[in-house]
């Protein structure tokens, strides 16, 4: 029988984190990534644990209940990349050091998920702000939760002016259209008079 708790850690007061304690089935599956996407597919994503650590059991106070306090601390276990992070194409690297700063961490690969590194929703905010500064772009924040790696963001960033550009066209040929048709009218109500 699997036995788990989900506590508020608060290492920094204004960022309280959800911790997850489990203490494996008989199967002792303990694969975060997996149990992470289960819980994101059942619960909205502020309910999701920001961290999970796998006991071989639960503390207990004298009465048998559960001992918060003596639970472990949790870190953050972020993947170190395979290599130097300087190699990284520059915008991979702009959005590297604000996830970075952000996130509070000192590695990241370009394919690390942003929430699985710990990035909340509310964390976006403050990327979306840091990239429009840095990079002087408009970035609707959308975007930030349909590319949520390093790499897959920055490709976005790199082919957004030409989306933007592309969009518009759209928008002047729609106005054209609307024009022209609403000149063809009032020719043809003239006509009529």
């Amino acid at each position: 029988m699997v036995q788990s708790v989900v506590v508020v850690r608060t290492e920094n007061p204004e960022d309280p984190r959800l911790a997850a304690y489990i203490v494996p089935g008989p199967s002792g599956a303990t694969e975060t990534v997996a149990l992470r996407s289960f819980l994101r597919e059942k619960m909205p994503e502020h309910m999701v644990p920001d961290f999970y650590l796998f006991l071989e059991r639960l503390p207990l106070t004298p009465n048998g209940k559960i001992d918060r306090n003596a639970l472990p601390m949790p870190t953050r276990q972020v993947a170190v990349p395979a290599g130097d992070t300087s190699s990284l194409p520059s915008l991979e690297q702009v959005i590297s050091v604000i996830w970075k700063d952000i996130l509070k961490v000192d590695h990241l690969s370009p394919d690390d998920n942003f929430f699985d590194s710990g990035g909340r929703s509310l964390h976006f905010v403050q990327v979306k702000s840091r990239l429009e500064e840095s990079l002087g772009i408009e970035l609707p924040i959308i975007k930030l939760f349909q590319y949520p790696t390093i790499r897959s963001l920055a490709e976005f960033v790199g082919k957004a002016p030409e989306e933007a550009d592309a969009f518009q066209d759209k928008i002047r040929q729609r106005i054209q259209r609307r024009r022209s048709a609403v000149t063809r009218r009032s020719i043809s109500e003239e006509a009529k008079s």
